[in-house]
């Protein structure tokens, strides 16, 4: 464990060889494992991953990579998740939602279709806080001709309608409602199964019905 402060020294370095190779070490030794998820919070390692996931000149190779390290240093690990939130790790992956790389945006969408599974009411009251939804309808209009970042949206979509209760204006509930039909005629069951889409559907006209009752 005495390794962890020289490793993430080089987090910090200027080369972006050294960093990419630090950050990736990290991501690897931590992955199941929480001794050294453990290890790698104590010694300041969440704050050190998502500040080069905020620094907006910041390598995209060595944001993807980092994605993966965050991913496993919260992944089953309440204290990990809980040091996320406390440094804006929310926020952090929303901003990089703004990016048109595909990669980030698949692994950041991935992350919050994960965190959603592990702990679905406190992520859910998170994100619903913070306009996921309504980034991830932007999305899903724009880059819908992406199959698999389209799968990734339409899960995290669903996650979230599940355990949150009315996350979007009534605009964007049309707009989703306007959408939906033809990324599904487009992907079928290759993107959600039969019972998936009737649910996502449902929730859908649930969310949009909410709005002519209030």
């Amino acid at each position: 464990m005495g390794l962890w402060p020289k490793i993430l020294s080089f987090i910090s370095f200027s080369e972006t060889s050294l960093r990419k190779h630090a950050v990736w070490v990290c991501g690897t030794a931590i992955q199941n494992n929480i001794r050294a998820q453990k290890a790698f919070a104590e010694k300041g390692g969440i704050k050190l991953i998502l500040d080069l996931l905020k620094n907006p000149n910041e390598d995209n190779e060595i944001k993807s990579k980092a994605l993966y390290a965050i991913s496993g240093a919260i992944k089953h690990y309440p204290p990990g998740l809980e040091q996320f939130d406390q440094e804006k790790g929310y926020e952090t992956l929303l901003s990089l939602l703004q990016t048109s790389n595909l990669t980030i945006l698949r692994k950041s969408i991935f992350l919050f279709n994960t965190l959603l599974l592990q702990d679905p009411i406190k992520v859910a009251t998170r994100i619903e806080e913070k306009g996921l939804s309504r980034q991830l309808v932007k999305l899903l209009e724009t880059y819908g001709d992406d199959e698999d970042l389209a799968d990734k949206i339409l899960r995290t979509l669903l996650a979230e309608f599940q355990y949150s209760s009315k996350s979007l204006s009534e605009d964007e509930i049309n707009e989703l409602r306007r959408i939906l039909p033809e990324i599904k005629n487009k992907y079928g069951e290759v993107a959600l199964s039969k019972p998936e889409w009737e649910e996502l559907e449902t929730r859908v006209k649930s969310n949009q019905k909410a709005f002519h009752i209030s």
